[in-house]
């Protein structure tokens, strides 16, 4: 007999299962930027005009959001602004927007969300209901920017509104 040994042959393991890939940071927490404006069309309406501008590979665009506000006269337009930014709020957690820095060019308000001011107290619930909107998102800030910044912006809300509602009334 010829008894030759043999290396043992271990049975090679089946190669471990491939892990799911993670979405590229891009698509999945994307850092946004978001240009908003508030136009008022008549009592107790508004229009939100919102741009979104998303980072490199992601998406972009403008919405219009129509609101509706129980207008209280001693605020002179203000809870049309805090009405409009919770409106445009809404519509970016909608579209999965998670990080975003927004711009607006109602001073007054991001004073009041910076804790520069007061807000008068007919505004106290718009105030809690807006920072409350704020916390839904990973990271949200929002920003004063000039007027021509965004004037191109209020331009189509206005022509929109005066085109939907007929009137158009500015904000204050």
């Amino acid at each position: 007999m010829n008894a030759q040994p043999q290396a043992a042959r271990l049975p090679l393991n089946p190669p471990p299962p491939a892990k799911p890939r993670l979405k590229p940071r891009v698509g999945r927490d994307a850092d946004y930027q978001a240009h908003v404006t508030v136009v008022r069309c008549g009592q107790n309406r508004g229009i939100a005009g919102v741009q979104v501008l998303g980072s490199v590979g992601t998406d972009s665009g403008e919405h219009f959001i129509p609101f509706e506000v129980h207008e209280t006269p001693s605020q002179l337009g203000r809870d049309y602004g805090y009405a409009g930014m919770l409106a445009a709020l809404q519509r970016l957690r909608s579209i999965g927007v998670r990080r975003v820095v927004i711009q607006t060019d109602d001073a007054p308000l991001v004073d009041e969300l910076d804790h520069r001011a007061e807000p008068h107290s007919d505004l106290t619930l718009p105030y809690i209901m807006l920072g409350c909107k704020l916390n839904e998102f990973a990271r949200a800030r929002v920003i004063t920017s000039p007027a021509d910044r965004l004037a191109a912006l209020r331009a189509k809300t206005a022509m929109l509104a005066l085109t939907v509602y007929q009137e158009v009334s500015p904000v204050a």
